[in-house]
């Protein structure tokens, strides 16, 4: 999974695998895996 943040204009790209876990600086609390949310 990729999330994309926007950083001082520029879009940053950060990579996710099967049970990292997403780290949001918009939703701090978020404890989700991509796995996790794949099987929803």
């Amino acid at each position: 999974m990729l999330l994309y943040q926007m950083i001082d204009g520029e879009y940053m790209v950060n990579l996710f695998r099967e049970n990292d876990r997403i780290e949001s600086a918009i939703f701090p609390e978020l404890n989700l895996t991509p796995t996790q949310i794949f099987q929803l």
